[in-house]
């Protein structure tokens, strides 16, 4: 094939017209050498538009570009008309022909020749401007076969980076070379990190010895399968197992697996593995089977193992069975076997089963039936499970069950959000719900509201964290009444340690309260009774002097006087404060009674016309004396004022008028009724006195409050506060205890216990009543407070007696000594610095016996009895007194016998 040139039908050249070529026999050898070229060849010409290439046009191709192209008659050409739209699909070609075809300078490139799918390795050349020649060589299959092997390594690497195990190359020395992502993952080193590591650098230390030549072994053409334990970058240890082969080229390829979850799960099933095999032997399951053709019986070791049979015996057969079996049980199982030979059901029953010691165990067995090719009932087999420790167990369960039933406290049981589940009958007898009506509420239903938010939240804190919580919670019963109890709540644990229940323990503390309530009110009204005796010495001393020293002066004055106005209103003031004193003494319960035997019956009624006047024509008084005798042991006059007291009270509190009744009754009291209203009092007979009125009742504050001394709901200037102060003294003092009943709007009612008397030789005994009288006598009077003393001595001296005074004891022993003429009276204070009134009394007995003694103290009764006065047969005048009523007493004490 010959190269063609612009000239479509060109006759072949001749001899001499080759020569005529330029080249001569030059041109002909490369023209032999372009049409022998296994690469494609075309000579073209470049059309331009300006600058820009348009188009070219073939002026000449060698038959190997024909072969590789498949274009024919393509000379004279333009590559538009023999390639349609080759300017739109290769525009890079024009432009690679043209840049040379102006510039001169060759290129060479790779280009896909789209419009013939083919790979052409094309180096053009510039002849002249505007002229070039383009060689071409097909490269398409290098090119596929590139790309073929770009994609396989493509596909390698991501099969590689998605594997699920570490992959390694590392070199001869065991330094890596590459690694994928979970190899990286696994170590826990970045790819360049790993990278600059050898195998050594990540295998346990303890690992290297063993590590090393099973390496060596791998690089001689062994096949590595190993478990190797990795050092981490962290720190921490990787099990891994190893694979491993030598590549072609020496370079070792190692694939690791993380083995250490599947180790630590092999581990955990071999341990629990053992534990089951262990569960049963302790569980003590035994199997059984029985031909019901053959009657034979098969038998495991763990029925032999329940039953403390030797393992070496054989099993019984059908007929050895009963001596197995309790008799009940084994008449009952023989029962469900046949029903179950008959009809093939199965059967599941407890049973009490003998061992080879002659002990019994509780068994569970359940048993079924085989049936053969013809349906019929061939085998029946089962398994026998030792419950003998569950049976125990539920034993002890009722046990415990009735525990808690019968225990005092109240027991509630939720769940984890507070559900009640189940309660105790001391919960339905504390709160009046019934079981039904609780069970499924939430203990919410119990608040009274008297704690706030804060109190709960910390609570169910607390509970939540598993902690226990303890305090104490006021709720509210069924019946609307409160129970203050205290309160612990106990988290309940599952095996994995997270609360599922919570178990309330409550103790009613509601009587304690009441009682602690009463003891604090108690120790509140010894204090101030404390206060109240402490200060009653001086103020009766003074106003001994302040009271006397009036009357003194008003005796002297004559009628008219201007000072006698005056001096009336400090006697009615002393006369005042001494009937304060004496209130507060009673309600110390320290002042000095003179207690008898008495009716009370006969007080009230005595009473009555008086109480009539004092409560005003408004108010129905209605006296109701008991049958029976009421008798007690108390001063007459304490009791007349308990009374008179209580009906003053009464009638203000009935401003618009009501009804007072006054009533008596005779009752016993016991160790339940003390215990159930939370007072402390001797159980015996008691004569009740009640004082009730209609009025305008008492709030639950104001009756804590009521027996406080000076406390008073009425206005200034219409109370002192004293009223029942004196009431609650006068009673305690005399043996009794007082209980208030009210409500607002509903009335008052005051109840009096008193202990009942049983002497009655001194029922109703009274004295000779003693006039006033002078006398000319002798009297020693011994009193340390000097105002007194002057006092009481111009007091008897004004009744006509000798008096002699001594300031203290030792005093009036030397007094008496120096006195040689009868003393008809010693009138002395109770307490003096350094010799007592009783022991000078003591003294001057052994020098003069049967010398009259007259004792006389402001202090309260038990400094009195505590210094040894008040015995029987003593004579006492208690401060402050006035005139009248010394000059009585000193009369009576030297007139009377023994």
């Amino acid at each position: 094939m010959t190269l063609k040139s612009t000239r479509r039908r060109s006759k072949r050249a001749s001899p001499s017209d080759r020569q005529k070529l330029p080249g001569g026999e030059t041109e002909g050898r490369y023209r032999a050498l372009v049409e022998n070229m296994l690469n494609g060849l075309a000579y073209c010409q470049m059309l331009f538009e300006g600058n820009r290439p348009q188009d070219f046009i073939y002026l000449a191709v060698n038959p190997a570009f024909q072969a590789l192209t498949g274009l024919e008659n393509v000379v004279g050409r333009r590559a538009t008309e023999v390639i349609p739209g080759i300017r739109d699909t290769d525009p890079e070609l024009f432009e690679i022909y043209g840049r040379v075809a102006r510039t001169g300078r060759p290129e060479r490139s790779e280009y896909w020749f789209r419009p013939l799918d083919l790979w052409l390795d094309i180096s053009v050349h510039s002849t002249q401007e505007g002229y070039f020649v383009a060689v071409f060589d097909n490269v398409t299959q290098r090119k596929r076969a590139e790309e073929a092997l770009r994609k396989s390594e493509a596909h390698y690497r991501a099969l590689v980076e998605s594997a699920a195990d570490g992959i390694f190359i590392a070199d001869a020395q065991g330094r890596y070379v590459d690694v994928n992502q979970q190899g990286c993952r696994l170590l826990g080193y970045a790819r360049e990190e790993l990278l600059a590591l050898s195998i050594p650098d990540v295998v346990a230390t303890e690992e290297a010895v063993r590590v090393a030549p099973e390496i060596q072994a791998l690089k001689a053409g062994e096949v590595l399968r190993s478990e190797w334990q990795f050092l981490r970058k962290d720190g921490t240890l990787l099990l891994g197992e190893v694979s491993g082969t030598i590549l072609p080229d020496g370079q070792l390829l190692g694939i690791l697996r993380d083995i250490t979850e599947r180790k630590e799960t092999e581990e955990r099933l071999r341990a629990r593995e053992a534990e089951f095999k262990e569960a049963q032997r302790i569980a003590g399951i035994g199997s059984w089977e029985w031909s019901t053709s053959t009657g034979a019986v098969a038998w495991s070791e763990g029925l032999n193992r329940l039953l403390a049979r030797d393992a070496d015996l054989l099993p019984p057969t059908f007929e050895e069975l009963p001596r197995f079996y309790a008799p009940e049980s084994w008449e009952r199982l023989k029962v469900v076997i046949a029903r179950a030979v008959e009809l093939g059901v199965p059967y599941d029953l407890d049973l009490e089963m003998i061992r080879a010691d002659g002990t019994t165990c509780s068994t569970t067995t359940r048993g079924e039936a085989a049936r053969g090719p013809d349906g019929a009932v061939e085998k029946l087999r089962g398994t026998v499970l030792d419950i003998s420790d569950r049976k125990r167990a539920e034993s002890r369960l009722r046990l415990q069950s009735a525990a808690l039933d019968a225990a005092s406290h109240s027991m509630v049981l939720t769940d984890r959000n507070g559900t009640i589940e189940w309660v105790n009958p001391a919960f339905t007898s504390a709160t009046g719900y019934t079981t039904e009506e609780v069970i499924g509420q939430n203990p919410r239903l119990l608040k009274s509201g008297v704690h706030d938010r804060t109190l709960y939240k910390n609570l169910w804190d607390t509970i939540l964290a598993g902690e226990s919580w303890h305090g104490e919670l006021t709720n509210r019963r069924k019946d609307g009444g409160l129970v203050v109890e205290d309160v612990t709540i106990t988290p309940v644990k599952n095996a994995g340690g997270e609360v599922t229940n919570f178990i309330a323990i409550k103790q009613d503390l509601t009587k304690a309260k009441q009682l602690e309530a009463r003891f604090l009110q108690a120790q509140k009204m010894e204090s101030v009774g404390q206060l109240a005796g402490g200060i009653a010495h001086d103020f009766n001393n003074l106003l001994t002097v302040i009271n006397g020293t009036a009357e003194l002066v008003l005796a002297s004055l004559k009628t008219g006087d201007p000072l006698c106005t005056d001096l009336n209103e400090i006697a009615r003031a002393g006369a005042r404060a001494a009937g304060l004193t004496r209130q507060l003494l009673a309600f110390s319960r320290k002042q000095i009674l003179q207690p008898r035997v008495v009716n009370l019956n006969t007080v009230v009624v005595d009473l009555e016309s008086m109480l009539r006047r004092l409560i005003g024509e408004d108010v129905d008084l209605v006296v109701v004396p008991t049958l029976g005798p009421a008798t007690v042991r108390a001063d007459p006059g304490q009791l007349e004022q308990v009374i008179a007291n209580l009906a003053v009270n009464a009638r203000d509190a009935m401003p618009k008028g009501g009804r007072l009744t006054i009533e008596t009754r005779d009752m016993a009291i016991d160790g339940q009724y003390a215990d159930q209203h939370g007072v402390a009092v001797e159980p015996g007979p008691y004569v009740m006195l009640s004082v009730s009125d209609t009025g305008t009742g008492i709030d639950e504050v104001t009756r804590g409050r009521i027996f406080e001394p000076f406390f008073t709901t009425k206005g200034p200037g219409k109370g002192t506060g004293l009223g029942l102060s004196t009431v609650y003294g006068i009673v305690k003092q005399s043996g009794g205890f007082v209980r208030v009943y009210s409500e607002v709007g509903q009335g008052t009612t005051f109840k009096i216990y008193l202990p009942r008397a049983t002497d009655e030789a001194e029922r109703e005994r009274r004295g000779p009543a003693i006039a006033p009288a002078h006398g000319t006598e002798t009297i020693l009077l011994v009193e340390d407070v000097e105002g007194v003393r002057h006092l009481v001595k111009r007091m008897l001296e004004s009744a006509g007696y000798t008096v002699l005074t001594a300031a203290d004891g030792n005093e009036a022993l030397l007094v008496l000594e120096r006195h040689e003429a009868p003393v008809a009276l010693i009138i002395t204070d109770i307490v003096m610095p350094g010799m007592s009134g009783p022991t000078l009394a003591k003294e001057y007995e052994r020098i003069r016996p049967g010398t009259r003694v007259l004792y006389m103290s402001g202090y309260t009764d038990d400094v009195v009895v505590r210094h040894g006065a008040l015995q029987e047969g003593m004579h006492f005048l208690g401060k402050p007194f006035t005139a009248a009523e010394v000059i009585r007493k000193v009369r009576e004490v030297i007139d009377s016998r023994g």
